[in-house]
């Protein structure tokens, strides 16, 4: 009986040391936080820019390893349009929309009146761009309300309507689609989705918008 109450001591004693040895030793973490991404892009012979959470001249499977967004031809006056000198060459970029420590603010979709499926916030977009979602009958005029897309400026590129895909004469969810085509502007790429309520009274209290930010391809 000695024995076996020895042994299970010995045992609940060996339990306890590897409890402690697990939870105390230095754990190596992942390189999600902008540090750990400036340093692998580093490594990598990119160049990372952190006020823009990009990372430069590194390849596609760095990028999609990284959790990143490749792009394969982006301008060198990216981030200064009205640069006088620019020089005309590709260049490959890896963007990151969320790092730890630095995340961008969520996307507030206006649940109780419009709800986007697609795009989603940060999707990376290309011509021709089908929309689509839900919006009370109320976001509505005569079954279609303005979707308008613009650069990261402000500046309209695009602009068309979306249209209920059932009855809008009503308060509840009504399904929507619409389709746009536009030009990718040279100087940007990010832009955002803007979807209008339709407001034919003109009167500023009855204005109401939900805007999407996202990437040009």
């Amino acid at each position: 009986m000695k024995k076996i109450i020895i042994l299970v001591i010995g045992l609940l004693i060996i339990m306890a040391l590897a409890a402690v040895v697990y939870f105390t030793w230095p754990k190596k973490e992942l390189a999600t936080d902008q540090e750990g991404l400036a340093q692998s892009c580093q490594k990598n012979s990119g160049a990372w820019l952190a006020d823009y959470q990009e990372c430069e001249n590194v390849t596609k499977e760095w990028c999609e390893n990284s959790s990143g967004i490749f792009f394969e031809c982006e301008s060198a006056c990216r981030h200064n349009p009205q640069a006088e000198i620019c020089t005309l060459q590709c260049i490959p970029v890896c963007k990151f929309g969320q790092v730890k420590n630095n995340e961008p603010k969520e996307q507030n979709q206006k649940d109780n009146l419009i709800i986007v499926d697609y795009p989603t916030p940060l999707t990376v977009i290309s011509s021709p761009l089908k929309v689509s979602g839900q919006a009370r009958g109320t976001w509505f005029f005569e079954a279609s309300f303005p979707v308008v897309l613009t650069d990261e400026n402000g500046k309209i590129i695009a602009q068309n309507i979306a249209t209920a895909k059932s009855d809008w004469m009503t308060e509840n969810f009504v399904p929507f689609e619409g389709t746009i085509t536009f030009e990718k502007p040279v100087s940007s790429s990010k832009g955002i989705l803007i979807f209008k309520k339709d407001n034919p009274s003109g009167l500023p209290e009855y204005e109401d918008a939900l805007e999407i930010p996202i990437f040009f391809e």
